[in-house]
């Protein structure tokens, strides 16, 4: 039920995502990582507006970081 929250700098809202988000199990991990993919590659900038637009690719400018969290139950709903 967790909706993606757009690229931000806002740290207040990013620490208040965090703790409003809930361990249940079974953390579908592959739609994570994809997701974060899609958040960081200028590639799929057209899936998002405004400044949650992912910034081009430029070491120099733009650092690219995913921090990806789990309820430590990865994926084991797709798993036996």
């Amino acid at each position: 039920s967790a909706e993606i929250m757009p690229l931000t700098s806002n740290r207040s809202a990013l620490n208040a995502r965090i703790a409003s988000l809930t361990a249940n199990g079974t953390t579908a991990g592959q739609i994570g990582f994809a997701w974060g993919w899609y958040m960081l590659s200028p590639n799929f900038a057209y899936l998002f507006s405004g400044e949650g637009r992912p910034a081009a690719y430029d070491p120099e400018q733009t650092l690219k970081v995913a921090i990806l969290m789990t309820d430590g139950e990865f994926n084991t709903h797709y798993c036996n």
